[in-house]
C-alpha cells in the first residue's frame, strides 16, 4: 500500500528554535509531525548512547505503552534502528517476519508493526541517533519518503547540536562560575585573616603613641610632638583601611548586623558635618549644607548611614581641588528621600561610572593615582545602602564634578 505523503519539516525548525519550549517538547513534535508526513502509525526517535553500544528510545508517538518507558535496543544487526547506523544510509523493510538483515526485532513484533523505515540523525561530530517510522499494515515506502523523513531527521540533527552546544556552554559557565565563586572566597578569607591580624600591633601603635602623647615616658619637644601627632594619624588611617576591609567581607558574606530605626537626616548630616569639617578646612573647599525644613527621616541603620555620607564626602574632599566646592542636600517625597552628596572635582569617565563600585577599583590608575585609599570606600557604601533596602547611584561630568545620590525609604 502506498499513499502521497506530505512535506513535513518546513516549520519544525522555528520550533526547535524557540526559548521558550522544552528539548523534550520538540522532539515530540518531530516525531508526531513525521508520522503525519509519511502517513504511518508510528514514529519514534533513538538516541545513540555516549558508549556508542545502545540506542535509547527518546521520543515517540504511536507506540503501544507498555514497552515505551524502558525501551533500549542494540546496534549493529541487533535491531533495525542499530542496522541503520551499521549500513551508514536508510534501510527500508516492507515484512519485519520475512527480515533477514537483522536479528532481533522483538520490539517491533510488539508493537505489531509490518513495515518500517529508518533513517541516520546525523551530527557534525558522528550520528545522534536513528528516526524510525513504522506501519502496522503493509506499506511501500518511496525515495519521496525517505526524503521526507531523512529533512525531518537533519532538522533534528541541527536541534540536537544546538542543545549540546548550550549544554556544553552551561556546564563551562557554571565551571568559570565556581572557580571564581572560589577564587572569592579565598581571596576574602586570606583579606579577614590579615585584617584581624593586623588590627592587634595596630591598636598597640595607638596605645604607646597616646603614652607617648601623656608624656609618661618624659617631656616632648614641639618637633617631637609634631612627629607624634603624624605617626597618630596614619596609625588611624591605617586602622580605618583594615576596618574597611573587614566590613565589605562582613557585610558581603550577611555577617554585618543592621538596626533599621527611623533616622533623621538632618541630624545626620549635622553629625557628619562636625566630623568631616577638619577636612574641609585643611583641604579649603567651600562646604553647604542645605535641605528642606522639618524632620523629614528615612528607614536606616544610624551608623551605617553615617559612615556612607562620610565616605562619600570624602571622596568628595579628595577629588575636589582647592578653592572647588562640595555640597549635601536632600529631596524627599511621599516614600522616598534622595540624598545627594555634589562636588566640582575632576569627574569620572563615562565608561569607568559602573566600575568605581566595584571592590579595589580607583578612579585614577594605580601608578599616578595623587589621593589615598583602598577602593573600597564606595563598594562598601554600595553595600551598606542596598541593605539598607536603597540605592546609590552616581553622575558625572568629567572635568566639572560628579553627583553621588543616596535612595531610601522614608519613615513614617
Amino acid at each position: 500500500m502506498h499513499a502521497t505523503r506530505s512535506a513535513g519539516p518546513a516549520g519544525l525548525e522555528t520550533h526547535g528554535s524557540s526559548v521558550d519550549r522544552s528539548l523534550d517538547d520538540v522532539l515530540t513534535e518531530a516525531v508526531t509531525v513525521a508520522a503525519a508526513a509519511l502517513r504511518v502509525d508510528a514514529c519514534a526517535l533513538f538516541e545513540l548512547s555516549t558508549s556508542g553500544d545502545s540506542l535509547m528510545l527518546r521520543a515517540a508517538t504511536g507506540f503501544l505503552p507498555q514497552t515505551l518507558a524502558t525501551t533500549q535496543i542494540g546496534v549493529g544487526r541487533a535491531s533495525h534502528a542499530g542496522y541503520a547506523l551499521l549500513a551508514g544510509e536508510p534501510v527500508i523493510v516492507e515484512d519485519i517476519g520475512q527480515e533477514t538483515r537483522f536479528t532481533e526485532a522483538s520490539l517491533l513484533v510488539d508493537q505489531r508493526f509490518v513495515s518500517g523505515l529508518n533513517v541516520i540523525v546525523n551530527g557534525q561530530g558522528g550520528p545522534f541517533g536513528v528516526l524510525a517510522a513504522h506501519s502496522r499494515r503493509a506499506t511501500t515506502f518511496t525515495h519521496v519518503d525517505v526524503s521526507i523523513l531523512q529533512g525531518i531527521a537533519n532538522v533534528l540533527a541541527s536541534v540536537l547540536h544546538r542543545n549540546r552546544v548550550d549544554i556544553e556552554r552551561n556546564a563551562l559557565a557554571a565551571a568559570a562560575k565556581a572557580d571564581a565563586e572560589r577564587e572569592s572566597r579565598t581571596k576574602s578569607d586570606f583579606l579577614a585573616m590579615l585584617s584581624h591580624e593586623l588590627r592587634t600591633p595596630i591598636n598597640s601603635i595607638a596605645g604607646y603613641l597616646q603614652l607617648m602623647e601623656m608624656e609618661i615616658h618624659g617631656p616632648l619637644s614641639d618637633d617631637q610632638r609634631d612627629v607624634v601627632g603624624r605617626m597618630k594619624r596614619n596609625q588611624q588611617y591605617l586602622l580605618m583601611l583594615v576596618n574597611n576591609v573587614l566590613a565589605f567581607m562582613k557585610t558581603g558574606s550577611g555577617q554585618l548586623p543592621f538596626d533599621i530605626t527611623a533616622v533623621s537626616v538632618e541630624a545626620t548630616l549635622k553629625a557628619v558635618d562636625e566630623l568631616i569639617r577638619p577636612q574641609i578646612e585643611a583641604k579649603r573647599v567651600r562646604f553647604e549644607r542645605c535641605g528642606p525644613v522639618g524632620d523629614v527621616r528615612v528607614q536606616a541603620d544610624a551608623d551605617k548611614l553615617q559612615q556612607v555620607l562620610l565616605n562619600l564626602l570624602s571622596n568628595a574632599m579628595k577629588f575636589t581641588p582647592t578653592g572647588g566646592a562640595v555640597s549635601v542636600d536632600f529631596t524627599s517625597d511621599a516614600s522616598h528621600v534622595a540624598i545627594h552628596v555634589l562636588d566640582t572635582g575632576t569627574g569620572i569617565p563615562r565608561d569607568r561610572l559602573d566600575s568605581i563600585f566595584e571592590p579595589f577599583v580607583q578612579v585614577e590608575p594605580a601608578l599616578t593615582r595623587t589621593t589615598e585609599g583602598t577602593g573600597l570606600g564606595l563598594a562598601i557604601s554600595r553595600q551598606f545602602v542596598a541593605a539598607m533596602s536603597g540605592t546609590l547611584s552616581v553622575h558625572s561630568v568629567l572635568g566639572e564634578g560628579s553627583v553621588f545620590t543616596i535612595l531610601l525609604p522614608r519613615a513614617g
